[in-house]
């Protein structure tokens, strides 16, 4: 299921040329994401009140789900943004 705010941060990486890195970053790192959401998790009580509290809590959902990884993967290496 695609996100919102995925629009957004693709944006954000296309405009800094971070898409094929992120996507590397994605792919290397895929078996240990919900070990990274898990401990970023930590967090959240004290981010949860800031303005992105409610984009970090959809991206810890976006790092804790491997098949939502791909889709998201999928959708950065779509063409436009």
């Amino acid at each position: 299921m695609q996100n919102t705010d995925w629009l957004t941060w693709k944006r954000f990486l296309a405009k800094r040329g971070w898409i094929s890195p992120a996507c590397e970053l994605l792919d290397f790192f895929q078996p240990l994401l919900p070990l990274i959401a898990q401990s970023m998790f930590l967090g959240f009580p004290l981010l949860k009140a800031t303005p992105f509290g409610l984009t970090y809590a959809k991206l810890l959902n976006l790092l804790g789900d491997p098949d939502e990884i791909n889709q998201f993967k999928t959708f950065l290496q779509e063409t436009g943004a």
